[in-house]
Order: C-alpha cells, then sequence, then structure tokens
C-alpha cells in the first residue's frame, strides 16, 4: 500500500526499491511534526527507570534508586543547558549578522512597528534600538562602528544626549536581557524601546564644553 501510494498512477513498487522509497517518504518532517523533543524523550525514559526500579526494589535496591535520580536529574539538566546554549547562540549570530543590511531609521521604526502589531515583541526591541543607533549615528552624536553593543551605545550616547540617557540605558538592558538572557519579551520592553526611539530623536545634543584655561598658582 505504501509503496503504491509513492508511486500513484504508476507501477507497483517492489524490492528494495520500495523499502527504499518507503524509507524516504516516511523520513519527511511533515511525519515526525508531534514526536517527542529530546528533552521529552529524556524525561520519559527516565521516567520508565525509575518506575521498574521502584516496583521492584528492597531496602537494598534504594542506593541504586537514589545513584539513578542524581544521574536522571544531571543529565536532564545537561539537556536543558545545551539547548539553551544553541538557542543563545543562534540569536547572538542572528544580531551580528544582520540579515536586513544597513537600514535608515524609518525603515526601522516602520519594522519594528509591524513586530509590535504582530506581538512579536523581541523583534520589535531589537530593531526600536537599531532605530536609536542609525538616529545616533545620522546627527554625528557618534561615529558608525560595526559590532558596537547596546550597551557601549547607551552609554557613550547618553554623554551626549543626556535627556535620552536613562530611557536609552533601559531600553539597552531590556535588549540584552531578552536577546542574551533568554527573557520573553513583553508589551512593555516594547514600550520602553519606542520610548527610547522617540526620546533620542527628540533630545538636543550636548557639546563638551571647551576646557577652562589653566593658571599657574603664584608662587
Amino acid at each position: 500500500m505504501i509503496a503504491w501510494l509513492l508511486n500513484p498512477g504508476g507501477d507497483p513498487v517492489s524490492g528494495p526499491a520500495a523499502q527504499t522509497a518507503a524509507q524516504r517518504e516516511l523520513s519527511k518532517p511533515e511525519y515526525h511534526r508531534d514526536d517527542p523533543s529530546l528533552t521529552q524523550r529524556v524525561l520519559d525514559w527516565t521516567g520508565a527507570k525509575l518506575d521498574s526500579l521502584l516496583s521492584h526494589a528492597g531496602s537494598g535496591r534504594l542506593v541504586d534508586v537514589a545513584i539513578l535520580v542524581i544521574a536522571a536529574a544531571a543529565l536532564t539538566a545537561t539537556v536543558l543547558a545545551l539547548r539553551r546554549a544553541g538557542r543563545l547562540r543562534r540569536q547572538a549570530r542572528e544580531v551580528a549578522a544582520d540579515p536586513l543590511g544597513p537600514l535608515s531609521e524609518v525603515d526601522h521604526r516602520r519594522a519594528a512597528q509591524r513586530h509590535s502589531a504582530a506581538g512579536e515583541y523581541a523583534l520589535a526591541v531589537r530593531e526600536w534600538l537599531r532605530d536609536c543607533a542609525a538616529s545616533i549615528e545620522r546627527r554625528g552624536v557618534l561615529d558608525p562602528m560595526p559590532g558596537r553593543t547596546g550597551s557601549e551605545l547607551a552609554r557613550a550616547a547618553g554623554e551626549r544626549l543626556p535627556a535620552a540617557a536613562e530611557v536609552l540605558t533601559q531600553a539597552a538592558a531590556a535588549f540584552d536581557e531578552i536577546w542574551f538572557g533568554d527573557r520573553p519579551a513583553t508589551a512593555a520592553d516594547d514600550e520602553l524601546g519606542r520610548a527610547a526611539s522617540e526620546a533620542v530623536r527628540q533630545a538636543s545634543v550636548q557639546h563638551a564644553a571647551s576646557a577652562a584655561p589653566r593658571y599657574a598658582v603664584p608662587s
């Protein structure tokens, strides 16, 4: 039946060719969307082993049970840590690569608004911060610097845009927590990024005061 389904309207496939075709068909992602995750499989295996041990354990096997519990907990923690580390690395690569390329601040604001409307708050926060960076560089507050972090941007720009320093620092901190600390983004984070964008555009640039003349102390 499977062989016929894999070759509808043609001659039936049989023998090794049928086995190969069936394996190829059943390996497609759509047949595995509901498969348990690696973490779930580890937990299921651990639970089954514990059930088996506990159902047959006498007082002499309690040490074995305790050792298995500790080992299972360590294994589960390792799996979760590896999954989280992989997710953070993917996020870091996405931030660094910037697949959208150089966009204007207007483009970043529009992208932020689209993500915000869709409830994609992490992406919205990122675009608001990119908008801030583009505005700061366009106005000559800071020179463009590839690889500058959000915290570095807020610290350096805050000295020249004191009216926007506080909210920009808060938005940069939220960005770091979301994209590198694995914290879920919220609508409040989106509003904070929007406020930082507005503050940066409205803030006046404070130029460094010229150094006061120095006079020698009379001897």
